[in-house]
């Protein structure tokens, strides 16, 4: 190692034949694995091939709807557009249990929610269905009192699931940003507990 540092060669040492640790190496698969699938129109996204350095198998990701942005009602989107396929993708790998850590996907749902203003809060709603990770309705608003439901979540089978962290967390800015109050949330019901759908609660904080 010394003689390779006096030649100016830093490159991390190999482990097991490779030029990164196996962990690293298994989440660059299993990301690699969803961009084929995204890009290749897949309906759903099979685990991946096992390999002799994987710890641990991917979880199976099914695709979820995108709605048109721009319509009134709940209307799929014909036109997968490519940097949905990306975005989607990255979304997905982020819903891998493990990958991100519950307080780190909420604070992601919060940057995103915060984008939404007044003029376009129906919008902002309509396009987190673009994320791949399902699609966010609002149901009542009343006395600064707020309640969403989840539309189609990526979270069967999945205990504490990042999708619905990153939904509450984007439930939280969106109230924060179109009333320009604080809000803080929590999951009344989840399907990931086995019920019937993912509701949030989000109050503002006066």
């Amino acid at each position: 190692m010394a003689e390779a540092r006096k030649r100016g060669d830093l490159r991390p040492p190999k482990v097991n034949g490779c030029g990164a640790p196996a962990e690293q190496r298994t989440a660059e698969f299993h990301f690699s694995f969803l961009l084929k699938a995204s890009l290749a129109g897949a309906g759903s996204m099979a685990p991946a091939p096992e390999t002799k350095n994987d710890r641990v198998s991917p979880v199976e990701i099914p695709a979820a709807p995108r709605f048109e942005v721009g319509s009134l009602a709940w209307i799929p989107s014909e036109r997968v557009q490519a940097e949905d396929m990306l975005v989607t993708t990255a979304f997905h790998f982020i819903a891998i249990p493990g990958t991100l850590a519950p307080d780190k996907a909420r604070e992601l749902g919060r940057a995103l929610g915060r984008a939404a203003t007044k003029a376009h809060a129906d919008e902002v709603l309509r396009a987190f269905s673009h994320l791949g990770l399902g699609a966010i309705e609002s149901r009542e608003s009343e006395s600064g009192r707020y309640v969403f439901v989840g539309r189609e979540m990526l979270v069967d089978a999945i205990p504490n699931p990042p999708a619905c962290a990153v939904a509450l967390g984007f439930v939280e800015g969106y109230v924060h940003a179109i009333t320009g109050h604080p809000a803080l949330g929590t999951e009344i019901t989840c399907r990931g507990r086995g019920q019937a759908e993912c509701r949030y609660l989000v109050m503002e904080k006066r």
